[in-house]
């Protein structure tokens, strides 16, 4: 029979893909085994994906957008300005922990990185826009003071993924109390 296309079978062949880079990694994740453990024809990837680096940066997208929402969500528990900062430090740093081997496989193992405006890639973009939003709110109502809240956005992202970079791949894990103290 004829296979239906649509956003559920663009969601299955992510959630395969995400499977089989998890299980094999990047260099031995082919179109042909995502498909398979998509239970589709490799012919039906194609519909959707160009390559597997398009998969891939479509699942480094959607990486992005639930670390915004779990940093959206930990910064609406918070109630003073301190802490809304302290809960963007706090979700990265736990989300990071939970998923840096994803993170890896997905960032660099692949290689596949898209730039950004303003610095970071566009997969990074949903969390800058959390941290903008933040930034802006709180200087409208008088809690920060800065005068470039785009450019204070990507410093700020970019410090924080770079703490925990270096902690996985580097120095070692820099204790959270310190990170959010910092």
């Amino acid at each position: 029979g004829a296979v239906s296309a649509g956003p559920g079978r663009r969601e299955q062949l992510l959630t395969a893909a995400r499977e089989v880079l998890a299980h094999h990694g990047y260099e031995r994740t082919t179109v042909s085994s995502i498909a398979t453990k998509a239970n589709v024809a490799k012919g039906t990837f194609y519909l959707y994906f160009a390559s597997k680096d398009e998969v891939v940066a479509a699942l480094q997208w959607r990486f992005g957008e639930g670390v915004a929402q779990r940093v959206t969500d930990a910064i609406g528990t918070r109630r003073t300005w301190p802490a809304k900062l302290d809960a963007v430090v706090t979700a990265c740093f736990e989300d990071y922990d939970r998923r840096h081997a994803v993170h890896d496989i997905l960032f660099h193992q692949s290689g596949v990185a898209r730039p950004a405006a303003g610095g970071g890639t566009r997969s990074h973009a949903p969390v800058v826009a959390v941290i903008r939003r933040l930034l802006a709110d709180g200087v409208e109502r008088g809690a920060y003071r800065i005068d470039d809240v785009e450019l204070t956005a990507v410093l700020l992202y970019n410090a924080i993924h770079g703490a925990f970079e270096a902690g996985y791949h580097g120095e070692g894990p820099t204790p959270r109390r310190r990170l959010v103290r910092a």
